[in-house]
């Protein structure tokens, strides 16, 4: 129609100037990168997951020291001119007039008692 002449399965690369590929060729040197290429990206992920941080096990926290060492220490509000200290989370904690923030014991060891006779719970010896 056009003035090209089909081409025949027997002559196919017979139009091919020399130094070029045929589509035989071509393809077969398609599917041999496609290879290399797969055989390179399965490396790169494999080194990368290998190399990188272990996300996937659990991680086990380093405990603190054992709890018999540990001392409980409540921190306290001491009402300085009733001469009464209170805990966390009670109504006059950090909330009268005149008082200052300490520890329970620190509390105690100044002549400091307790709201309502109830000690906070602090492990003071």
């Amino acid at each position: 129609m056009f003035g090209l002449t089909p081409i025949v399965a027997s002559d196919m690369n017979a139009h091919i100037p020399s130094g070029q590929l045929s589509v035989k060729e071509l393809a077969l040197r398609t599917e041999e990168a496609m290879k290399h290429f797969k055989l390179f990206s399965a490396i790169l992920i494999l080194l990368c997951l290998l190399w990188s941080p272990n996300t996937f096990a659990p991680r086990t926290l380093a405990s603190p020291a054992p709890a018999q060492s540990q001392k409980n220490e409540v921190r306290v509000w001491v009402n300085t001119h009733s001469g009464v200290y209170h805990c966390p989370g009670t109504r006059w904690y950090g909330n009268t007039k005149e008082g200052k923030y300490m520890s329970e014991c620190e509390a105690q060891k100044a002549g400091y008692r307790p709201a309502y006779g109830k000690p906070c719970g602090s492990d003071c010896r």
